[in-house]
């Protein structure tokens, strides 16, 4: 929630319904629009489970002639709850996601379809990335390098 200015709707359980649609159907799609119109690149940092946010999205880079892709992040389950799990116990996790909604947006998340693969850059997450693999994602996105 840093740097969202706090309102009923925002406050309480982030992964209410009501709290995703002002998320992803009002709140990020106009700050988005708002940047590119501006002629900022930028990363929509959110889990996109779902195929019309991820539409709303193209559509909206697609209105303000930008490029667009999907980071399709893919993990184990396991490991994914063993890395939440050893940032709660460290004190260090900032999301507030428990193993409890990993495992509800493990299940509920809509598939990658066609339209979507076609703008997808899978990135293996099972292991550290390496300074390589940083590089090829910088560049493919084409950012400056990393130095």
């Amino acid at each position: 929630w840093t740097g969202l200015v706090a309102c009923a709707p925002l406050s309480g359980d982030p992964y209410r319904p009501e709290v995703h649609e002002l998320l992803f159907g009002v709140l990020l799609p106009r700050a988005a629009e708002l940047a590119l119109r501006a002629g900022q690149s930028l990363i929509v940092d959110a889990a996109f489970l779902r195929r019309r946010d991820r539409q709303c999205f193209q559509q909206l880079a697609e209105r303000c002639s930008a490029r667009f892709h999907i980071l399709d992040c893919r993990i184990r389950f396991d490991l994914a709850a063993a890395r939440i799990r050893r940032r709660q116990e460290q004190g260090l996790d900032p999301s507030e996601a428990t193993i409890d909604v990993l495992q509800a947006q493990w299940h509920q998340r809509d598939p990658l379809d066609p339209a979507d693969l076609e703008h997808t850059l899978p990135l293996d997450c099972n292991t550290d990335l390496t300074r390589e693999r940083w590089q090829w994602l910088l560049t493919t996105l084409g950012a400056k390098s990393a130095t």
